[in-house]
């Protein structure tokens, strides 16, 4: 907990928008946020997810550099806990078992993530 920066989060707020630099991710300890993307060909943001309690979400951003893939929007009061790029660095520098088991973690999390896309997709394509 010492490397997380707490955020108390009020509904409306954005916690990052699509396109803006990443090097951090997010758990969310309580409320709900909701992952959106925006429809280019009509300029609508299309409403991907849900996320409460026990999510993590930017986890893409943090280990592969990229621009945020989605905007997160605070639908319910909440708090959020985020892990910097900077933050892991320090982890893993003083706590290299530590740092291990929040990788396995996050492997296992991406995994899921990529079997359940892949089942998705099967489906629409059968």
């Amino acid at each position: 907990m010492e490397h997380l920066e707490k955020i108390d989060t009020t509904p409306g707020q954005i916690i990052f928008k699509e396109g803006e630099p990443s090097n951090e991710l997010y758990f969310v300890a309580t409320g709900k946020l909701i992952a959106s993307r925006n429809l280019k060909q009509n300029h609508v943001q299309k409403r991907l997810r849900s996320m409460g309690s026990g999510t993590v979400f930017g986890e893409m951003g943090l280990y592969l550099g990229i621009p945020r893939s989605a905007t997160i929007t605070v639908e319910e009061a909440g708090v959020i806990y985020r892990l910097s790029n900077d933050s892991l660095k320090k982890v893993e520098e003083t706590n290299k078992e530590l740092a291990n088991e929040i990788h396995r973690c996050f492997i296992r999390l991406l995994s899921d993530r990529l079997m359940h896309t892949t089942d998705e997709l099967t489906y629409l394509i059968s």
